[in-house]
C-alpha cells in the first residue's frame, strides 16, 4: 500500500509539473508566470528530496528551451523563465544533490542529464560550493563526479582558473588535468604563479594529461623551477608513459649541468632508462661514466657507476 501511495504521489507531481509546463507556454502575464514558476519550484524541491534528478534535469531542459525559443511577443515572461533557469541551483538544492551523491554515487547518465539541463549554471553552483567551508568537501566530490563529462565541463571551468584561489583553484586544476591535453597551456601557466600548492597540482595535472607537450613542460620545470616544487616535478615526470618519458630522460641526462647540480634526480632518471639501452642513449651514458673521477662528490660517483652498469647490461 505504501508503494502504491508513493507511486500515486509521484504521478501527481509529474502531472502537476506537466500542467505548469503547458501554462508557461501560453501565459502572457509576467506576474502569473512568476506564480507558476514558484509552484514549480515547490514541486522540484519534492523531486530532489525523492532523488528524482532525471526529472529535474528534464525541467531544466524545458526552461532552457522556453527561454531560448520564446517569441518576442512576451519578453517579460521569457525573462522570468530565463531568470528561474539561471538561478535554479541554490545552495540548498546543491546540498540536496550532494547529500544524495554521498549516499549513492550519481550515475554518469544523471550527471550528464543535469549538465544538459542546466549547463554552466550547475557548474557555477558547484564552484560556489567549493568556496563554502560547510559544502566544500561535498562540492569537490560532485565536481569529481562530473569527470565522465570532462569535455563538456572543462570549457565552463577553465575561464574561472585565473580568478580562483586556494582549494577552489586546486580543484579546477585537478579537473582540467582530467579534461586532457587541450588544457595543457592553461594548466602550464600556473607553473609561473609562485603558488607552490598550485604549482604542485598543475604538475600532477600535466602528468594526468600524459601528452608529449606536457612531459616537456614538466621536464623544463624540473630543470629551471624552484627547489620547493622540484620533488613534485620529478614525481610528475616519472608518471608519464615510456613513450613520453624516455625522450625527456635522455635530454635531462645529457644535460651535464643538471646532473652535477642534482645527482639524486639523475640517479632516479637512470633507473628509467630502457633496457636494452637504446643506441642513441649510449653516448650519454658513456659521458656520465667520466663522473667517477669526482671523488669529492660520492653522489656523482654513484651516478657514474649506475651509468657503467647500464652499458654493461
Amino acid at each position: 500500500q505504501r508503494l502504491v501511495r508513493d507511486t500515486a504521489a509521484m504521478d501527481e507531481t509529474d502531472t502537476h509539473l506537466g500542467t505548469l509546463s503547458h501554462l508557461l507556454r501560453v501565459e502572457s502575464d509576467p506576474t502569473s508566470a512568476a506564480r507558476l514558476l514558484a509552484q514549480a519550484d515547490v514541486l522540484l524541491d519534492i523531486l530532489g528530496q525523492q532523488g528524482r534528478w532525471m526529472t529535474v534535469a528534464d525541467w531544466g531542459r524545458h526552461l532552457r528551451t522556453l527561454a531560448e525559443t520564446e517569441p518576442p511577443s512576451r519578453p517579460e515572461v521569457t525573462a522570468a523563465i530565463a531568470a528561474a533557469w539561471c538561478s535554479f541551483w541554490t545552495a540548498e538544492r546543491l546540498a540536496l544533490l550532494a547529500r544524495q551523491d554521498t549516499h549513492e554515487r550519481l550515475s554518469p547518465a544523471t550527471t550528464g542529464a543535469l549538465l544538459d539541463g542546466f549547463g554552466a549554471h550547475l557548474v557555477t553552483a558547484i564552484v560556489a560550493g567549493l568556496r563554502d567551508p560547510v559544502m566544500a568537501d561535498r562540492a569537490r566530490a560532485l565536481l569529481a563526479g562530473l569527470g565522465d563529462h570532462a569535455s563538456t565541463v572543462a570549457p565552463m571551468l577553465a575561464p574561472q582558473l585565473t580568478s580562483a584561489t586556494g582549494e577552489v583553484r586546486l580543484a579546477i586544476i585537478r579537473f582540467l588535468g582530467r579534461a586532457g591535453a587541450a588544457y595543457g597551456s592553461k594548466v602550464a601557466a600556473v607553473l609561473a604563479s609562485g603558488d607552490d600548492a598550485g604549482v604542485r597540482e598543475a604538475l600532477h595535472a600535466l602528468a594526468t594529461m600524459g601528452s608529449s607537450a606536457a612531459a616537456i613542460t614538466v621536464a623544463r620545470h624540473l630543470v629551471a623551477g624552484p627547489a620547493s616544487t622540484r620533488p613534485a616535478a620529478a614525481e610528475a615526470l616519472l608518471r608519464f608513459a615510456p613513450a613520453q618519458l624516455q625522450p625527456r630522460v635522455h635530454d635531462l641526462l645529457a644535460n651535464m649541468d643538471f646532473v652535477r647540480r642534482h645527482p639524486g634526480l639523475a640517479q632516479q632518471l637512470l633507473d628509467c632508462v630502457g633496457r636494452p639501452v637504446p643506441a642513441d642513449v649510449a653516448p650519454t651514458l658513456r659521458a656520465l661514466t667520466r663522473l667517477r673521477f669526482h671523488l669529492w662528490n660520492p653522489a656523482l660517483v654513484r651516478v657514474a657507476r649506475s651509468a657503467a652498469q647500464l652499458l654493461q647490461a
